[in-house]
């Protein structure tokens, strides 16, 4: 299970503890982190529509206002130093999104990265997509 919280809390650590076990399968590092807007985390159509659809519930005051943030964790291959990046966007106590930033020679890596992380956050609905940088 999961823990929850903000950030700087038990949710925030475990997150980057699979992200950097997902990492570590994939023979990447863990570099960094960096705290990013969490606009800037794509997600899916159904995804978004159930996040829209909750967000406007806190609107109009019959649920909980959460707040959402998203981390950028910055992923190395250490025999070549090229640099991927992991976005991930937590609304309350929820991960909603991962959102994979590559150059298109890593789509081996990142369909790696992809299957690793289903793996360790089994059991969560969230989107994740790979956006190729040019």
């Amino acid at each position: 299970m999961l823990a929850r919280g903000p950030e700087g809390t038990a949710w925030a650590k475990e997150v980057e503890d699979h992200v950097s076990a997902a990492a570590s399968h994939c023979e990447l590092k863990l570099s960094g982190t960096t705290a990013v807007s969490p606009d800037s985390v794509a997600l899916s159509i159904p995804v978004r529509i159930k996040h829209q659809v909750k967000s406007f519930g806190r609107r109009i005051g019959i649920s909980y206002p959460q707040p959402d943030r998203a981390e950028d964790y910055l992923l190395v291959i250490p025999e070549t130093g090229v640099m991927l990046h992991c976005v991930a966007r937590i609304s309350g106590d929820h991960l909603i999104g991962i959102d994979l930033h590559i150059s298109a020679s890593d789509r081996s890596i990142a369909h790696c990265l992809r299957s690793a992380l289903r793996k360790e956050f089994r059991g969560h609905d969230f989107s994740l997509l790979i956006t190729e940088e040019t």
